[in-house]
């Protein structure tokens, strides 16, 4: 067709349609979300039932990054429940799922690393195959530990602290490829050879697009990773303190009826609802398909350059404003 004439385009149309996805699912998400009480939709419900991810609604649930709660999840669960995988292979655990989903992240970064794009895209897919099987994992769990339905964080168990630190090592794996993808990019030694005026490249350089890689010592292109990366570690552990903050107030059962219709009406307020949303957009898996988007895209260095202070920046302030909030909830509910 003429419209796909080239790839630029083939990427716009599909950015088109899944941001188009989202926002629709989201739509239902609010609308269904409306009618909800937490404190009975949390606890889960009949496990042979099938998957949605409007039901049983959570505060893990609904601050859930976009891709996973509406493509990976959603997918993971649905292999489940058509292949029976968790019941069939009973002998593999979460926690194998985890280990072999680390392994993946090492491949990822070989192939991140590399000078060609074609396999460095296909380092993308692989690490998104990964974050397919994180979410495999806790749907293994929830069958295994009969909680079909419940979507909470499991801390008092092993297996939680595996998950968190098989993700923070994929992450890490992740960000040392693109960093190597750097070192080889901003080579000395081949930059040397690269037709470029020395006026050139020092405007280049100093526009921020990355052309004159003499401009930028290994140390230079390290801080840019790391705080990247930072970012991403504040994002993630921000993210699960707030999960256990807001569920404290929102998943409690309240005794007093005046009470407990005041946690539902606070919980369906405008402000918790720009609250969880703006969380879906900064949590840690969403940083993640972020700088894999850049990846793809051969944006890398340019996205490093933007975010470099701006990400971490605004994952603290939301964070001191979450954690005011979430004061100012357990002080109006006497909590």
């Amino acid at each position: 067709m003429p419209f796909f004439r080239d790839e630029a385009t083939c990427l716009k149309f599909a950015a088109v349609v899944l941001l188009t996805y989202y926002f629709v699912m989201d739509c239902v998400m609010l609308k269904t979300f409306m009618g909800t009480d937490l404190v009975q939709s949390s606890r889960g419900g009949d496990p042979n039932e099938l998957f949605s991810p409007f039901k049983h609604l959570s505060v893990k649930a609904l601050i859930c990054d976009h891709t996973t709660q509406y493509i990976i999840g959603p997918s993971a669960e649905y292999f489940d429940a058509f292949t029976h995988f968790s019941t069939v292979f009973y002998f593999i655990s979460p926690n194998m799922i985890s280990f072999f989903h680390l392994f993946l992240a090492m491949v990822c970064f070989r192939l991140v690393s590399s000078e060609d794009l074609q396999t460095r895209r296909m380092g993308v897919l692989l690490f998104e195959f990964r974050s397919w099987l994180d979410s495999l994992d806790g749907v293994v769990y929830r069958s295994h530990s009969n909680t079909k339905g419940v979507f909470q964080s499991a801390r008092s168990t092993m297996g939680y602290y595996v998950d968190i630190f098989s993700d923070l090592l994929g992450g890490v794996f992740l960000m040392f490829g693109v960093l190597y993808y750097l070192f080889k990019r901003f080579d000395p030694a081949k930059q040397s050879q690269l037709p470029w005026k020395s006026s050139e490249a020092g405007a280049i350089a100093n526009s921020g697009m990355g052309g004159a890689a003499t401009a930028y010592t290994k140390k230079q292109l390290l801080w840019k990773c790391l705080c990247w990366g930072v970012a991403v570690a504040f994002a993630g552990k921000f993210w699960d303190n707030m999960i256990d903050d807001f569920k404290h107030i929102y998943e409690t059962p309240l005794a007093d009826p005046h009470m407990a219709a005041l946690q539902f009406e606070s919980c369906h307020s405008i402000t918790n609802i720009v609250f969880m949303w703006v969380w879906r957009l900064v949590e840690g898996q969403a940083m993640l398909q972020y700088i894999l988007l850049a990846i793809y895209l051969d944006k890398i260095w340019e996205f490093l350059n933007l975010v470099q202070y701006l990400a971490a920046s605004v994952i603290i302030s939301l964070y001191i404003i979450s954690i005011l909030y979430a004061r100012h909830m357990r002080a109006l509910l006497q909590m």
